[in-house]
């Protein structure tokens, strides 16, 4: 008897792929879920045998073969055998700026928001070959997070590149060792249903439960943008290497090192000794996972301590310590800990800034040409994230801030970066045995310039903003804080909102709606403010 498999089975989506699905369908309008790139390619390049690269690396991934239908059983993802796809070849060396030109239609492609109930596999994904000039070309590729994650886009890279040295060269090209998206599904749901999804979903639940008020440098909270600012900047090859000297002393693997220098930096800025710092990560756990296109990606909550007194070398060690443990509980998805926490409006969240770091191996190469990456969009950033990829020993580290627009202009972004290069210089040149209350994130005479233009500057009035908004920055900025004392019960500004919201949905639930009037009856208390 033969078995069907994914190209002829409705298969329900990963857990993953679910947070998409419900993200997409509840902001219809947005583009902000497509993630694109490009490779720029210098050098002899044939682009018929690129497209039959392509085509080859199609046919072996169900991912790049999947649409999704929505009926009365729910969603699922159908595989199709060959579905019908173009591979875009653009011409733009005779237009004035052939960059400038190329960037735009990328740009254009990747600002139109896919319907996902409706869309083929082609309209998931997309690749396109520009020719900038006859030895110069950039491979675009864009494709919705439901089908892929930024790990497997890089998978789907390295192997278009395999098959292409293949095919310049005359070789046989070597099969693909790819999982199917059956198996993918069926692990995510033997771990849904495992003892071990009840050991991470009790770990996170166990950390989060007093977790502090999310940090914010914007001071504020948005809702997920349409499009992202960003800014990129550089450390030199030096400072790189002496940061990577500081973190090997201390026994200190280089993600966390990078991931503490931006936690210091933001608790520098923010306040307070108890902070979240979101870590994207590839929750890949097993070799068939990380060899497996497909969407798996999730974004953990690393929770740190750290006051004036703390040193680096003590951040450097609790950092990577807390990183391990998280690692180990990867797997429970972020919309499943927000849940767990009764977390359910839009601003709730459980990280503000994160930390992305790009560690996915070598550049691809298309017979012996380098290909170089060019980001034009990882994914959502509600906040903001730092974005580092390492491009290799003896060059800069890279770091881009990406985030939203709604919270930070682009002054603001490149004000944050030339903060944060600095922040770095006086952080390694200090020492890592040095307190991280002795330096300072704010740019040499930035302080001083702000007071004395708080001194000269006559006062102004408020914003036309209602208290609640005016709250709710407040709970942003220092929600540790003690908000309300009456007698000996105090409560944070992070506890009075959320005891706050939690009255909201009682009486909502009651069926109280704006306007409606409520009578109040209580002694003078916190809960009378509440």
């Amino acid at each position: 008897m033969t078995m069907p498999d994914s190209r002829t089975t409705r298969l329900p989506l990963t857990a993953a792929q679910s947070g998409m699905w419900y993200a997409q369908r509840l902001d219809p309008d947005n583009p902000i879920y497509n993630g694109g790139q490009y490779w720029e390619i210098v050098g002899q390049f044939d682009p018929d045998v690129f497209e039959q690269a392509v085509r080859c690396v199609i046919r072996e991934t169900d991912a790049l073969r999947t649409r999704f239908i929505e009926d009365q059983d729910g969603v699922r993802q159908i595989v199709e055998e060959d579905p019908p796809r173009v591979v875009r070849y653009l011409d733009v060396s005779r237009e004035p700026d052939p960059r400038a030109a190329a960037e735009e239609w990328m740009r254009a492609d990747l600002a139109r928001p896919v319907d996902l109930a409706t869309a083929s596999p082609a309209d998931l994904s997309a690749f396109a070959l520009i020719e900038m000039r006859p030895d110069h070309f950039l491979w675009y590729f864009r494709c919705h997070h439901i089908v892929l994650d930024g790990y497997g886009s890089a998978l789907v890279a390295r192997r278009v590149a395999e098959v292409h040295t293949a095919l310049v060269q005359g070789a046989p090209v070597a099969p693909g060792d790819w999982q199917s998206l059956r198996d993918l599904v069926h692990a995510d749901e033997e771990y849904r249903s495992s003892a071990r999804h009840a050991q991470d979903r009790a770990y996170w639940r166990a950390r989060l439960e007093d977790r502090p008020a999310v940090r914010s440098l914007a001071g504020r909270t948005a809702p997920m943008p349409h499009r992202l600012g960003r800014v990129t900047g550089h450390l030199t090859p030096e400072l790189t290497a002496r940061l990577r000297d500081m973190a090997s002393r201390a026994a200190v693997p280089w993600p966390p090192a990078l991931t503490a220098a931006f936690a210091a930096y933001l608790q520098n800025l923010t306040g307070g000794e108890d902070i979240v710092v979101g870590l994207p990560v590839t929750a890949r756990v097993g070799q068939a996972a990380r060899a497996t296109p497909g969407m798996l990606s999730n974004v953990l909550p690393v929770r740190l301590r750290m006051s004036g007194d703390t040193t680096f070398t003590e951040l450097l060690t609790q950092v990577s310590t807390r990183m391990r443990a998280a690692l180990k509980h990867q797997r429970h998805r972020y919309e499943d800990m927000r849940r767990d926490l009764g977390l359910v409006g839009e601003d709730e969240q459980l990280v503000g800034p994160q930390v992305n770091i790009m560690l996915f191996g070598d550049r691809p190469s298309f017979a012996g040409v380098p290909a170089t990456p060019h980001t034009l969009n990882l994914g959502p950033v509600r906040d903001l994230s730092a974005v580092f990829q390492d491009q290799g020993d003896g060059e800069p580290l890279r770091i881009d801030f990406e985030a939203n627009p709604a919270l930070y202009s682009e002054d603001e972004l490149t004000l944050h970066r030339e903060r944060f290069l600095s922040f770095v210089e006086r952080l390694v040149a200090a020492g890592a045995d040095r307190p991280l209350g002795a330096l300072d994130a704010m740019l040499p005479g930035e302080r001083a310039r702000s007071l004395d233009h708080d001194a000269d500057d006559a006062p102004v009035a408020h914003p036309d903003r209602t208290l609640v908004e005016l709250f709710e920055e407040q709970v942003v900025r220092c929600g540790d804080r003690v908000a309300v004392c009456c007698g000996e019960e105090s409560v944070t500004y992070a506890e009075l909102n959320g005891r706050a919201n939690r009255l909201a949905r009682w009486l909502v639930g009651r069926g109280v709606g704006p306007e409606d009037v409520v009578a109040v009856c209580l002694p003078r208390s916190v809960d009378l403010v509440v």
